[in-house]
């Protein structure tokens, strides 16, 4: 098989399957008997769990050889596993598929993301790594990557993403994330307080744990051009467009302080760590970002006001079938902005054309869509394309051919 084929082979196993435990899981990781590093983080969250981890791992690997795990991708399947905040090379992804897929033929039941779970782990002690960051899929307790004790976990917020897979409340969704909590485990939290006291309630329960709550008091963001913010006694400025960045990066600050690596490491880190698809910018006026739930769309609507307040956005937007477009729909309204809805090739969308009107049009093809928005544009106006992760992958690659 080609690289390409045994990536279509991962990706097309089994994405779920009922589970009550992690123990199966367990017991195959002790059979490969991988040598990993002590110095483990775990990320997980409803939204800003790819570019905590990100900032996290970055600011590690100013100090120790630092493998990180993060999903989705959104342009290239090297995305999803980092060494010291660069794409792993094809390479050593297709070394990695060869063991990985030796394990499936003795353990054919694996999901794909038990699978690309255990695939990064084994990279990450082949290349002896020193550290590793990994992020969550879904939830928490019965995630792939809580098969690991952890030095830190991280919880970044709470939301309504899943809730049909993880609720049917919010306080059931964290209970999921909280999962993660180990026997002297220690938690970092910058939750919304009004869970604070579940989440201490919860701890409380598990021997030897504590949680820290990350206080707002120290921290206040001084410029959104470039994103500078205080927090504590230091100053920090990220690459990032979007104040929620500001409040990630917190949980990175304080795990690289805890691991006593130098304020000057970290700020240099945090200044240079960038993303695909978080309101990246592909040209001039052109961006793409993956809200995709309501609460990103929240932060999106958020900085589309404030830091571009009195310009022209016009919206392209499309998703998978099972998001509530009408309610992002109704959270993007605003007198600046022209929303366009449109469709891409992915077997989970499903038709979105029966929420077009006079106000918002349905232009099927997407680079249709991104053509009409250039042909509307005028010179200070700025086109964002959101939604699906999948889908600002499909046309911002899409976007880049034409560049």
């Amino acid at each position: 098989m080609t690289l390409k084929d045994k990536i279509a082979f991962i990706e097309s196993r089994p994405r779920f399957k009922p589970k009550t435990n992690l123990d199966h899981l367990k017991d195959v990781l002790k059979t490969l008997n991988l040598t990993l590093p002590k110095i483990r983080i775990h990320v997980v969250g409803t939204n800003g769990k790819g570019s905590t981890t990100m900032m996290t791992s970055n600011i590690l690997s100013t100090t120790y050889k630092t493998g990180a795990f993060i999903s989705p991708y959104v342009y290239r399947f090297n995305e999803r596993i980092l060494i010291d905040g660069k794409e792993i090379p094809d390479d050593i992804l297709e070394h990695g598929l060869d063991d990985v897929l030796k394990v499936y033929d003795n353990y054919p039941t694996l999901t794909f993301f038990e699978l690309l779970t255990l695939m990064a782990l084994m990279i990450f002690s082949k290349e002896n790594c020193e550290a590793i960051v990994m992020e969550a899929g879904i939830g928490g307790r019965l995630d792939a990557t809580n098969i690991l004790t952890y030095t830190y976990a991280l919880i970044v917020s709470v939301g309504h993403d899943h809730l049909n897979l993880l609720g049917p409340t919010l306080e059931d969704v964290l209970s999921e994330k909280l999962g993660v909590v180990k026997p002297q485990g220690h938690l970092l939290s910058t939750v919304d307080a009004s869970f604070h006291p579940f989440i201490k309630d919860y701890v409380s329960k598990i021997k030897g744990a504590c949680v820290s709550f990350l206080d707002t008091k120290p921290f206040e963001i001084t410029s959104g051009f470039p994103l500078t913010f205080d927090y504590k006694d230091d100053r920090y400025t990220l690459s990032f467009i979007g104040n929620h960045y500001a409040s990630n990066a917190r949980l990175a600050i304080e795990v690289g302080q805890l691991l006593n690596i130098s304020n000057e490491h970290i700020q240099q880190a945090l200044q240079k760590t960038t993303m695909p698809g978080r309101f990246e910018n592909l040209s001039e006026n052109v961006y793409v970002d993956g809200a995709h739930n309501k609460e990103a769309i929240d932060v999106l609507y958020h900085t589309l006001t404030t830091q571009f307040k009195d310009t022209h956005k016009i919206i392209i937007i499309s998703v998978l079938g099972d998001k509530d477009i009408t309610s992002m729909l109704k959270q993007l309204k605003h007198p600046h902005h022209t929303i366009i809805l449109t469709s891409f090739d992915d077997p989970r969308y499903q038709d979105i054309s029966i929420h077009a009107s006079d106000d918002i049009p349905f232009i099927k093809d997407p680079m249709d869509a991104y053509h009409y928005a250039i042909s509307i544009k005028d010179e200070s106006s700025i086109i964002i394309c959101t939604g699906s992760i999948h889908f600002i992958g499909f046309i911002g690659s899409k976007i880049k051919e034409t560049l």
